[in-house]
């Protein structure tokens, strides 16, 4: 069963125990459990824990109602039914997950006590990303083949450049499955980012390229790990086999741009910029590439005018931020620079640039 599919039977359940706890709270434990006996008796028995019988505690396995005996009772988890009841007391695990401990706690006693059951892991995982604990998820998603959580969890680590434990989700995925081109490439860039090592990047990317000789993004991802890697001659290449397989897409053309602004050429970056544009006018990318061409330039109005531009397109990146604060501050608006390196540490709090030059200007007020 896929990831996606999980969710929404999870879903489905968590809407039958609401419809269930409302019965239990207005009409009382008979009427609920005859009403949702058959599917997940458990859930409906933490329902009557919170509404009932709140000395049972907060919805988890330490405790259950038993209808016959309308008592709540210590629930034996050598004893779980893991043919048919896990369904029903991971339900009331992901119902409780509003409590993440009690949640993460309810579910790492149904994979000891049924190891065998996908379900208990998929969401033990999910638990254990809810609560931040994301290098834990990658264990219980790897146990059970959850490729897709695991490139998600994996681009949400990249995002705050949790580069090792990124490398760690993506490879995970990569394990599972090998033909993928985009976790190849996320992996290869992870291994460029975590390691620095230039030879197994480029190995993933190019693995990506055999995989999907048509897609653009692989000869881009290449592209940008050389030009941190500072080898400009192989990233244009990469740009140029790249505008030969979609003539359509800007990608490769800021891939150019961007070469030229590392060895700063401000100049020969704007023609490929402005033809990107051409291509995607609402290309975030090339708008803050053109403000940092300006930049460069010494043209700060104009910097300002695409890289507000950019943010106005997004999604928000914290580099945008922090070149319009750059921006603003060789314009002598020194309020306006302060708001933008605020913001791109609101972003990405880790990002040393543009709290050096927060702290510098908020030391001149």
């Amino acid at each position: 069963m896929t990831g996606g599919r999980l969710q929404s039977t999870m879903w489905v359940w968590a809407a039958a125990a609401l419809m269930a706890c409302l019965i239990a709270a207005t009409q009382g434990p008979t009427l609920a459990a005859s009403w949702h006996s058959n599917r997940s008796n458990l859930v409906v028995a933490q329902c009557f824990v919170n509404a009932v019988s709140p000395a049972c505690g907060v919805a988890s396995l330490s405790a259950v109602h038993d209808p016959d005996s309308g008592l709540c009772k210590p629930a034996d988890a050598h004893r779980l039914d893991c043919t048919s009841g896990v369904e029903r007391n991971l339900a009331a695990a992901a119902v409780a997950f509003g409590d993440l401990r009690t949640a993460r706690k309810a579910l790492e006693t149904l994979v000891s006590s049924c190891p065998e059951d996908p379900l208990s892991w998929y969401w033990l995982g999910a638990a254990y990303e809810a609560e931040g604990s994301w290098a834990k998820a990658i264990s219980p998603w790897r146990r059970v083949g959850a490729r897709v959580a695991l490139q998600r969890l994996g681009d949400r680590l990249a995002k705050r450049h949790m580069w090792g434990e990124a490398l760690e989700a993506y490879r995970a995925a990569v394990h599972l499955d090998s033909a993928n081109c985009v976790y190849q490439i996320r992996l290869g860039t992870a291994e460029w980012w975590a390691r620095r090592d230039l030879r197994a990047a480029m190995e993933h990317m190019q693995h990506a390229m055999n995989l999907c000789p048509y897609v653009v993004d692989g000869y881009v991802a290449a592209g940008r790990v050389l030009i941190e890697a500072k080898n400009y001659t192989e990233a244009e290449r990469m740009a140029i086999l790249g505008r030969e397989v979609d003539p359509s897409s800007e990608l490769p053309l800021t891939l150019l741009a961007l070469c030229q602004l590392r060895q700063n050429n401000p100049g020969l970056a704007l023609p490929y910029l402005e033809e990107g544009l051409r291509l995607n006018p609402a290309s975030a990318e090339a708008y803050a590439l053109k403000g940092s061409a300006y930049i460069q330039l010494g043209q700060f109005a104009q910097a300002v005018t695409d890289l507000e531009r950019a943010i106005d397109l997004g999604p928000a990146q914290a580099w945008h931020y922090e070149t319009l604060g750059v921006a603003y501050e060789q314009l002598g608006d020194v309020a306006s620079a302060i708001g933008a390196y605020r913001q791109a540490l609101d972003l990405e709090p880790a990002r040393q640039g543009a709290r050096d030059r927060l702290v510098r200007l908020q030391e001149q007020e």
